[in-house]
């Protein structure tokens, strides 16, 4: 962001010759020189700055990319320094709102890609939860013999299974075949001290 010494009013310097757009290099160097992406941002021209959101807000990425790489190559032919300098100077304050502006719609855009990876994640672990659903029995047996080997991964191999378990039978609204389920699998079970250590934590079974 810019820096809070400097005043709303100061305007923002003229842009050197060549660098009124910055190329996959120049914008690998703010990068890592921790220049804020979002004033970045706020630097393009007003109108195009918001054209290029509007694109990112409609879901559309790429094409605001490519539109932005086709003005820059537009650019390069037709700049030069006198352009350049003629270019209309911004304050500070209009740069930081600019820039605010830009902030909110990435902040945006990522919450957006956020939710829909996680709407991708839940839907693949229904349909996981849905397959050991259609066999309980041949899972809790294999619970059972992770847990017969008697070492550790096999004590961690039985949990995870019987906490997909626990939430595959969440899924059918069936919580006391569960509670039968595990009954049954921890008389078998149940002198296994770093096993049942591993169920309490875990909130499936109480000492």
């Amino acid at each position: 962001m810019v820096s809070e010494g400097i005043d709303d009013d100061n305007l923002e310097p003229e842009p050197p010759p060549g660098l009124g757009q910055l190329t996959g290099a120049q914008q690998a160097l703010a990068e890592f020189l921790e220049v804020d992406a979002d004033l970045l941002m706020a630097a393009l021209p007003v109108e195009e700055m918001r054209a290029l959101l509007k694109l990112m807000l409609q879901g559309q990425p790429q094409q605001a990319e490519r539109q932005l790489k086709s003005r820059f190559f537009a650019w390069r032919r037709e700049a030069s320094p006198k352009t350049v300098s003629a270019v209309e100077r911004r304050s500070v304050g209009a740069l930081r709102a600019l820039a605010d502006e830009a902030e909110n719609v990435r902040l945006r855009r990522e919450a957006e890609e956020h939710a829909r990876q996680e709407e991708e994640r839940r839907k693949e672990r229904e349909k996981y939860l849905a397959k050991l659903a259609a066999n309980f029995h041949r899972h809790w047996e294999s619970a059972s013999k992770e847990a017969e080997r008697g070492v550790a991964s096999g004590y961690d191999s039985a949990t995870r299974t019987i906490i997909d378990l626990s939430d595959a039978y969440e899924l059918k609204s069936d919580r006391n075949a569960f509670e039968q389920a595990i009954q049954q699998f921890m008389a078998s079970h149940s002198k296994r001290s770093a096993l049942v250590r591993r169920l309490v934590e875990a909130g499936l079974w109480r000492k």
